[in-house]
């Protein structure tokens, strides 16, 4: 593995602990009104997705 695709796993890994936390004590109900955690999420998936296109093949 070369080393920039540590890195980015080590941005997709965080990202995906940062989903986590802010969706743990939340159900679908209170995830659809709250716009603030939504968002947060969002950024977080395009974070994976950033970091994922970069990964080498």
């Amino acid at each position: 593995m070369k080393k920039d695709d540590a890195v980015y796993l080590k941005h997709i890994s965080d990202a995906i602990h940062r989903i986590e936390e802010y969706t743990q004590n939340i159900d679908h109900r209170d995830f659809i009104k709250n716009h603030l955690i939504q968002d947060g999420v969002i950024r977080q998936i395009e974070i994976i997705g950033e970091a994922a296109k970069r990964l080498s093949n």
